[in-house]
């Protein structure tokens, strides 16, 4: 081969090799972006499209009616292999309308349900908006003061409650705090009813199907209420938040942005009394002449088989749901809502040199926010202004602004898709240091024999602060083995500040949870490390032993009691002894006490 050719051979090559870089480099992710790109801009065309149409203000009752004028035969729900059409669902709600009529309920009254997911749900729900009635609807898995407190913001003319069984016993707890009728509605074959409580069932046999007036719902408003719906009170007691009928008409057109038609089939499986399985599933289905079909709780194993038997075509969800249903074995961002940096300690958004905030970029985790349109500003949640307040950030993009703060942690990678991380709030303060359990949660994650983790500060006798606490959920269920437990000390004392490091653990078969997928920190706080509230192992960090050791009940007792444990004592920063001994000759006796009271302990 002579020179020539070798270098054409050469060039050819390299060439070639070029080519493939740049293609692999560039090209290729490139061209994957603009797909995403171009469907992002078809969508917000269509968020403008709806933003300029001028909504007619109708209640859902009328909503409902005219998707049963255009389907009436259409399945409306499935249940429990059960199936419902519009005309049957209009039927019953008229029955259950008639009902509440001749119990004295009318426009603006309202009515508290406390009913798992179940078709009598629906009835019920529509039956109260069809005479303008406002549904106050509670978590079912309330009891005692949290249910008594829900009950009394609201303030109901009767309470609607589910047959369950633990339901009645929750209501009878408290049944003497009020003089509320209470109605039992069956949701299963095996319904008992409790003394002193009314069936529902009974009376609604006898009630009119026939239509009732739809001028008993009006006059209707954009500011007119619709229905109240509370926290889930992870950060203290739960607040019910006014929903208007403006945010009811602005969920309906979400169905006009993503597409949802008639022949979808949306799957259901958040609680209803929650506004993302009511506005996204429930209220956008019917609004759409959709198919629902409702499950009574979510089940990451049933999931995909669910799905291929009802063809479902659509899914709301909120949180790690979807984490559970791919951790199951085999067999953007619209406009107007921002990722924001924020101050981990503080847990506020950081402000530039103008005092606004900061939009985060790829590959960074920010505060989710949602501009309040000035239009819509009306209040939050029934009670004093303070409640909205703690929600509002101000001043977010320009002067005046007003934005929610959703107290949600998401990630943004390279691509612009957007994952769930964590709540925020929950940091505390712990020997004079702001500890963020978010850093801690994600440290922990990182061990492999740990399959969840809840982060949050407990406290201490004699103690100011929190000391943290972390509840463990391990991949093989039991107790930490001696050398896992070493394994954790190591890797704390690696990846953390000494301040942040837990100072007590705890394992949990499975974590507490919201009926929304969110942890349940108040009921750990409350257990604590106190063995005789917890049947979990638990384990406190021992600087002697320079590793997790059991937590016994004298061990316990000592700390109660407020004695120093030697967990608990300080132990100083390297650097700071060393000055204080390379510093000895300039420092009076009393400079040196003090300067060793203010450094920083764990």
């Amino acid at each position: 081969m002579d020179l020539r050719m070798l270098i054409m051979a050469s060039l050819t090559s390299g060439l070639a090799g070029i080519g493939y870089y740049i293609w692999k480099k560039a090209l290729k992710p490139t061209l994957q972006l603009l797909y995403y790109d171009i469907r992002l801009l078809s969508t917000l065309s269509k968020v403008g499209k709806e933003k300029s149409k001028n909504y007619k203000v109708m209640s859902l009752a009328d909503v409902f009616q005219a998707s049963v004028k255009a389907n009436p035969d259409k399945v409306f729900l499935i249940f429990d292999q059960q199936q419902y059409t519009y005309s049957y669902a209009d039927k019953i709600s008229n029955k259950v309308a008639n009902l509440l009529l001749s119990l004295g309920i009318q426009k603006g009254d309202v009515v508290a349900m406390v009913l798992t997911n179940s078709p009598q749900f629906a009835w019920i729900f529509l039956g109260l908006t069809k005479i303008g009635a406002i549904p106050s609807l509670l978590n079912y898995n309330l009891r005692s003061s949290g249910l008594v407190h829900n009950l009394k913001i609201s303030h109901p003319k009767i309470v609607i409650i589910d047959s369950d069984i633990d339901i009645q016993n929750n209501m009878k707890e408290i049944q003497p705090e009020f003089h509320i009728p209470v109605y039992v509605v069956s949701t299963s074959t095996k319904s008992c009813i409790l003394p002193d409580f009314l069936s529902f069932d009974d009376v609604l046999e006898l009630s009119s199907d026939a239509m009732v007036d739809p001028s008993l719902r009006k006059p209707l408003h954009m500011s007119s209420l619709f229905c109240y719906i509370y926290t889930s009170g992870t950060t203290g007691v739960p607040k019910a938040c006014n929903i208007y009928i403006s945010k009811l008409l602005g969920s309906l057109r979400f169905g006009n942005i993503i597409g949802i038609c008639n022949s979808d089939v949306i799957y259901v499986t958040l609680p209803l009394y929650h506004s993302n399985g009511l506005f996204l599933g429930f209220n956008l289905a019917l609004s759409r002449g959709a198919t629902i079909v409702l499950k009574k709780k979510f089940s990451a194993s049933s999931f995909w088989k669910d799905c291929c038997q009802y063809q479902v075509t659509a899914v709301p969800y909120i949180g790690e749901l979807c984490r559970y249903v791919l951790s199951q074995p085999i067999n953007k961002i619209l406009p107007k809502t921002l990722l924001v940096k924020y101050h981990n300690g503080t847990v506020e958004p950081q402000r530039d040199c103008r005092g606004r905030c900061i939009p985060i970029s790829p590959g960074e985790m920010g505060l989710l926010l949602n501009e309040i349109i000035p239009r819509f500003d009306n209040k939050i949640y029934k009670g004093t202004k303070d409640l909205d307040n703690q929600k509002i950030v101000t001043d977010v993009l320009k002067k005046g602004d007003k934005f929610f703060n959703f107290g949600d942690v998401l990630f943004l990678d390279k691509d612009y898709f957007v994952y769930f991380k964590d709540r925020i709030g929950d940091t505390f303060r712990w020997k004079g240091e702001n500890v963020a359990t978010q850093d801690i949660t994600e440290t922990l994650r990182d061990i492999s024999f740990i399959q969840d983790v809840v982060v949050y500060g407990v406290e201490v006798t004699g103690y100011e602060g929190r000391a943290g606490m972390a509840s463990l959920k391990l991949e093989n269920a039991g107790a930490l083995s001696k050398n896992q437990l070493e394994v954790l000390y190591q890797h704390c004392q690696k990846k953390l500040p000494t301040y942040s490091i837990p100072l007590f653990l705890r394992t949990q078969k499975e974590v507490y949870l919201t009926g929304t997928f969110k942890y349940h920190k108040p009921k750990l706080q409350k257990e604590a490390f106190n063995p005789e509230l917890i049947s979990d192992s638990l384990y406190f960090l021992s600087r002697s032993a320079m590793c997790y050791v059991p937590l016994s009940n004298d061990i316990y007792l000592q700390i109660l009691h407020g004695k120093k444990h030697d967990s608990l004592l300080p132990v100083f920063r390297l650097q700071c002894i060393l000055l204080s001994f390379v510093s000895l000759p300039f420092f009076s006796i009393c400079e040196i006490s003090n300067l060793l009271m203010q450094v920083s302990p764990e």
